[in-house]
């Protein structure tokens, strides 16, 4: 692939992630192929057209990411997302994990027996506490209409039987809502028409905090990085993307042939500067 990589369709993109599916083949779980992450991500341009405008390298590197996650990019199941925002006046794709997303790399830790999260409606009963003796009820109202969204939890039973949860208030999950970049896209889920996809994001949103006090894995891990710099409005760079993208281009002066030759020149072949001519610094 060439430095000024130009993507101007799906078809172009599918071409140019298939050079990739070496490497995605590397980092993905065993049981995926490189070609279904790739056909993933085309599809979720068919659903989003604006990822095609973002950066070409940034697509790729949300493969990439996704790749590492094994998570599915096409938003379909609501493991994952991709969604373009800009960062310094560059449309840029970032991806996401959603609540399903995160939900499955907990299961995949080994370490977690059950995850949930619910939206909890101003009509429930509910009741949580904290402390020593934490507790938490949660009872859904029958009522056709359940009112407004007021918070939300998430709970987690470990293998040995131990148990922990964290609820977030409305007020919560709007702040974290409004440090996500991506969050005022109209193809964001947080803007999606569903309410069930909306209450996805705050699932996803409790989950995330429910993660701090988990036993965490490599995927764990990555996922909150993930979810940080894209918040940051800095999105991971991907080595392995950018290697093949961006190579690095070879010396076109004379000057810097002469340093690359030097720079890769064992040492006994450099010139020697002074040693053994009696006249080095230390005689």
């Amino acid at each position: 692939m060439a430095n000024a990589l130009v993507i101007r369709n799906r078809g172009e993109l599918e071409h140019a992630l298939m050079d990739l599916v070496p490497k995605l083949q590397d980092v993905l779980p065993r049981q995926y192929r490189g070609e279904w992450l790739v056909r993933s991500t085309v599809f979720a341009c068919m659903r989003n057209p604006k990822i095609l405008e973002c950066a070409p390298i940034s697509i790729m590197e949300s493969t990439f990411v996704a790749a590492q996650l094994g998570l599915d990019p096409s938003g379909t199941g609501g493991q994952g997302y991709l969604i373009p925002y800009r960062v310094k006046d560059v449309l840029t794709c970032t991806f996401q994990p959603g609540y399903r997303g995160l939900v499955d790399l907990a299961y995949r830790s080994g370490k977690v027996a059950i995850v949930e999260a619910r939206v909890v409606h101003e009509k429930d009963e509910f009741d949580y506490e904290y402390g020593l003796s934490p507790a938490l009820k949660h009872v859904p109202t029958k009522d056709e209409d359940p009112g407004i969204a007021i918070g939300v939890y998430a709970v987690a039973t470990l293998l040995d039987g131990k148990k922990t949860f964290v609820y977030m208030t409305a007020r919560e999950v709007a702040v974290i809502k409004a440090r996500s970049r991506g969050a005022s896209s109209s193809k964001s889920p947080w803007q999606a028409r569903e309410p069930e996809v909306v209450e996805q994001m705050w699932a996803k949103t409790a989950v995330r905090r429910l993660y701090k006090l988990l036993p965490s894995s490599r995927e764990m891990n990555l996922a909150l990085e993930v979810e940080n710099a894209a918040e940051a409005g800095e999105p991971l760079q991907v080595r392995e993307v950018r290697d093949i993208l961006e190579p690095e281009a070879p010396p076109t002066t004379k000057t810097e042939r002469l340093k690359a030759d030097l720079s890769d020149a064992p040492a006994d072949d450099l010139p020697d500067s002074g040693r053994n001519h009696g006249d080095g610094i230390f005689g």
